[in-house]
């Protein structure tokens, strides 16, 4: 079961990865379109801004899974014993994520319920990366706490 939750660990990592790369370069390009166009053309499309983003929240929060992985999320200074530090960042950790995950089910209803004003896509497409980060850095924490003694 330890195994599980390192190779899942790392797939997922890998996974977060490419796709917030991949938003970074949207998000850039985009942007890129809208420099040229507001300053060269004099005509900034509108999708420009909206698409950007959803680039953003994407890349951010896929970002944030990622730090955390490789722990270079903000921990708590060494003012405290190694097990009682690691134990506060799970607390810590878990009264963040457990909220988020146990009202997701009915933020993402709401969100398909919603579609963006330029785009015209589904709300659902930009805020479901926030449970699938949440879901994400808790499956890494596992991870983390199945190879801690």
């Amino acid at each position: 079961m330890m195994m599980a939750f390192h190779t899942l660990s790392d797939v997922l990592d890998r996974v977060c990865r490419a796709v917030a790369g991949c938003a970074l370069i949207v998000l850039l390009l985009v942007v890129l379109i809208q420099l040229v166009a507001r300053y060269v053309l004099d005509s900034p499309p509108v999708w420009t801004e909206e698409l950007a983003r959803y680039a953003m929240i994407w890349a951010g929060l896929l970002g944030a899974t990622v730090a955390f992985k490789v722990a270079s999320d903000p921990v708590i200074a060494n003012i405290f014993p190694e097990k009682l530090s690691r134990a506060i960042q799970t607390i810590a950790v878990l009264v963040f994520l457990l909220p988020i995950i146990a009202v997701s089910r009915g933020f993402l209803g709401r969100a398909a319920e919603l579609s963006s004003e330029v785009l015209g896509i589904s709300m659902i497409f930009v805020v479901a990366a926030v449970p699938v980060a949440a879901m994400v850095i808790l499956i890494h924490l596992m991870a983390r706490l199945a190879t801690r003694p």
